[in-house]
């Protein structure tokens, strides 16, 4: 087990490695002391909150022109595509080019 491996510190600590030792022998105790069946048996079992109900909202937009020249406004769901499109706001969720992250994450260093 990982508590007879010997550990060789190669950092400043802010205590002395005996103290880490002593911390994780009595967490392993707690835990084979009370272990759980099942989840549902757990003594502190996590209970999640329902989901939120989405806001409503109807916001009007362009989506073009009929033959006649008259703007054609919906309202509702808007597609990415066609907010881009009208030249709308629409927020990017996209990961940025992994070599842009490379380049900030060499840079903080």
């Amino acid at each position: 087990m990982v508590q007879t491996i010997e550990w060789t510190c190669h950092r400043e600590l802010d205590s002395d490695v005996s103290k880490f030792r002593r911390f994780l022998n009595e967490w392993v105790a707690a835990r084979t002391d009370s272990a759980a069946e099942q989840y549902s048996n757990a003594p502190k079992r996590l209970t999640w909150p329902d989901p939120p109900t989405p806001p409503y909202y109807d916001v009007p937009f362009e989506l073009g022109l009929t033959e006649e020249g008259e703007t054609v406004w919906r309202t509702g769901g808007r597609s990415r595509r066609i907010a881009l499109e009208k030249g709308q706001y629409c927020f990017r969720w996209e990961r940025p080019p992994q070599s842009r992250l490379l380049k900030k994450a060499h840079n903080s260093m």
